[in-house]
């Protein structure tokens, strides 16, 4: 770091370089109005890509692949789809609450209890069984201007015709971006990523980067 001097240095520094991030979210809409597009119509490799399967997200697990049964998960048109997954988790997470930690798909099924961690976790298990790209977004939710942040996770699917559409099965909100949500991370592989760091950046945000002037303080 010498070149920063200009000059021999004689005494020890410790220099501190901050970065601030301003985040403006984008707002955007997807309505019914709009042609979603039908399941039948995603390619197969892109399929096969989102069909790996993680503990949060546990695409074998016999126990989710039954719910495949149910008469609403075959539906081929996109909207419809996730209309009926959004009754059927509302009516399969009776105790919507916060957990201690999360629990992951499986369980979450299985106790009938979760936050917004459990509704995400179980959507996208259940649509990549069958055969939708989606993918977990994490950051915060801000209800109003007074209202402190909170901590939030909700998901992302991917029309054939619309590219990707926000879920929020826990809010009751399909297909709206506002300027409440925060992203802070988006997980399409790896749900073991630390929380909150920028992974991956999505449509719905733009990152203004700022580099304020290092703070040099002396050591001794």
């Amino acid at each position: 770091m010498f070149f920063l001097f200009h000059q021999k240095v004689r005494t020890k520094y410790a220099i501190s370089l901050e970065r601030t991030i301003e985040i403006f979210p984008i707002p955007s809409s997807v309505t019914k109005n709009k042609d979603w597009g039908e399941i039948s119509n995603i390619k197969t490799e892109i399929k096969q890509k989102y069909k790996q399967s993680s503990y949060y997200w546990p695409v074998q697990s016999s126990q989710l692949q039954n719910i495949s049964k149910e008469n609403w998960f075959a539906d081929d048109s996109l909207f419809e789809w996730v209309k009926g997954i959004g009754y059927y988790l509302i009516k399969t997470i009776k105790n919507p609450e916060k957990q201690e930690k999360r629990l992951g798909a499986e369980q979450a099924f299985l106790a009938g209890a979760g936050d917004c961690d459990e509704f995400i976790d179980l959507f996208i298990t259940l649509a990549r069984i069958r055969g939708i790209p989606c993918r977990r977004l994490t950051g915060y939710f801000i209800r109003n201007e007074k209202a402190e942040p909170e901590p939030h996770a909700w998901g992302e699917i991917q029309s054939p015709t619309l590219g990707w559409i926000p879920i929020d099965i826990a809010l009751h909100n399909i297909g709206n971006h506002t300027i409440n949500y925060v992203i802070l991370k988006i997980e399409e592989f790896n749900p073991a990523l630390p929380d909150y760091s920028i992974i991956k950046p999505s449509a719905s945000v733009q990152y203004n980067w700022e580099r304020p002037v290092p703070l040099i303080t002396p050591i001794y």
